[in-house]
């Protein structure tokens, strides 16, 4: 079995118990899914039927969701979308999904402030 195969089966349990955990904190938490393991850039098609990248919604080169080792979610706090990664909700999940594991990283750490990423990192990149 290889290492890569092994550690997306990881992360795969490890994301359902971080959804389990925030479903179960009474808080008027819910999480959709967003992008998970992406195989390839998007394009969009345009009203006149051109194809396009979809630049806005591209995760980088090396971007750990090519490897299916990352997710993105969708946090409602009471109905209402949360993206500010400064939102108390937010920082208590990414202090919860890194206290899981050695190489788990949240977005929020990141300089871009992606506060909806989750991942297992190797090599530095997530």
């Amino acid at each position: 079995m290889s290492a890569l195969r092994e550690k997306q089966s990881r992360f795969a349990v490890l994301l359902a118990h971080l959804i389990v955990w925030i479903d179960t904190q009474g808080k008027g938490w819910a999480v959709t899914l967003s992008d998970g393991g992406v195989t390839q850039v998007r394009k969009v098609q345009l009203a006149d039927g051109t194809r396009v990248r979809a630049t806005d919604r591209e995760h980088m080169a090396g971007s750990l969701h090519y490897q299916r080792l990352a997710q993105d979610l969708n946090l409602f706090v009471n109905g209402q979308l949360i993206t500010s990664g400064a939102d108390p909700a937010w920082r208590a999940i990414g202090a919860k999904w890194k206290s899981m594991a050695p190489d788990a990283a949240w977005g929020g750490d990141f300089a871009s402030g992606d506060a909806n990423h989750v991942s297992l990192t190797h090599g530095g990149k997530s």
